[in-house]
């Protein structure tokens, strides 16, 4: 995309099409290997599961102008080449014997509870590999990073730029803005940008919020439609609205993963820096979050948002730091550092702490 095009309909890659299409149909494969096994998974489970693999193995498929398969089809295809039935996919079988395949297993676990998310998210790497070492290659990386946590909505022509900088398609970061987070004013269609993290709030006939976020609703991210514009509920003032047109919102997997975390690296570094710190977000091209310095002492920092204690804590213990990490987490989430404290052992290398108490650690070190 182009200055001159930058108005167009943005449409998923279909590259990102096909590698969402193989992580729902691992998914479905595993479960339907295991559906006689594992009590949890009930008929109705595994066949949603099936539905929604042939449901993205179509929009696959479908930009290289091949038919759907019904749910039956593509179960009978689990045990042949994946490049035979999923356009310029791998030469990898699904199952064998009857039973999911150490490789489909695989990514079955990587897709994990959210696999249109966390696809989308690896496009990350894709721009890591883009860069390389090139000297130039962090200051590019740190740019790019920071631009989508400040832009979870943005100019179609300015996201392009940030994407071809790391070698990427806009369409592969961003998308058209959801019908759900348009309204019409004056007969032209709009949106108001979360005044937290930017991304389109959800728009309902009394309300405007941030849907998806609860903690930029805490922050007071939701506000009640009146003739007159929006009332603000919380602290938050109403945001302006902006023209659809020409602009683009982060992929949902992107935005929850980078800009919502990225948000809270921000916000510390400005507290940081606030402190006389030098601080250096995404070191080495992401090995971790801040590097901070201060009075001859040095912390190496990973800011960590994560629902599941236990789940963060595996992590970490497959994981083990080569040097003193700081796990910090935000300060709405200060009662996981004493459960992560207890799960995770002290010789792996991890220290943990609340955002707050980091910035109070850092401080004594005036």
């Amino acid at each position: 995309m182009t200055a001159d095009d930058s108005n167009a309909p943005l449409r998923a890659a279909a590259a990102l099409d096909r590698e969402k299409a193989l992580a729902f149909t691992a998914v479905a494969a595993v479960n339907w290997c295991e559906r006689r096994q594992r009590d949890d998974l009930d008929g109705v489970a595994v066949l949603r599961s099936l539905m929604t693999a042939a449901a993205w193995t179509a929009r696959a498929r479908a930009h290289h102008s091949q038919p759907a398969f019904a749910v039956h089809e593509l179960i009978d295809l689990f045990d042949e080449p994946v490049g035979d039935w999923l356009p310029t996919g791998p030469r990898m079988v699904l199952v064998e014997d009857g039973e999911a395949t150490p490789l489909c297993e695989e990514m079955a676990a990587e897709a994990g509870a959210a696999p249109s998310m966390e696809v989308e998210q690896r496009v990350l790497l894709r721009a890591m590999d883009h860069l390389g070492v090139g000297t130039d290659a962090p200051a590019k990386y740190t740019a790019f990073r920071r631009f989508l946590v400040e832009h979870a909505s943005a100019r179609q022509v300015e996201a392009a730029r940030i994407a071809r900088s790391v070698g990427l398609d806009l369409a592969e970061l961003y998308q058209e803005v959801s019908s759900h987070a348009v309204t019409a004013v004056d007969g032209k269609d709009c949106f108001y940008p979360c005044p937290r993290c930017r991304w389109p709030m959800k728009v309902t006939e009394t309300r405007v919020r941030c849907a998806s976020s609860s903690p930029c609703r805490q922050a007071g991210a939701t506000f009640a439609r009146t003739d007159d514009g929006l009332l603000a509920l919380g602290k938050l003032a109403a945001p302006d609205l902006v023209p659809v047109a020409g602009w683009a919102a982060l992929r949902q997997g992107v935005w929850r993963y980078t800009t919502l975390p990225g948000l809270e690296e921000l916000d510390l570094e400005r507290r940081l820096v606030k402190l006389g710190a030098d601080v250096e977000l995404w070191p080495f091209i992401d090995r971790y979050d801040l590097d901070v310095r201060l009075g001859g002492q040095h912390w190496r920092v990973d800011v960590k948002d994560h629902a599941s204690v236990p789940r963060l804590a595996r992590h970490l213990a497959d994981k083990p730091a080569s040097e003193s990490i700081w796990i910090v987490v935000p300060d709405h989430k200060r009662d996981q550092v004493a459960m992560l404290r207890s799960l995770v052992p002290a010789e792996l290398g991890y220290r943990f702490a609340s955002s707050s108490e980091f910035v109070r650690l850092v401080e004594v070190a005036l």
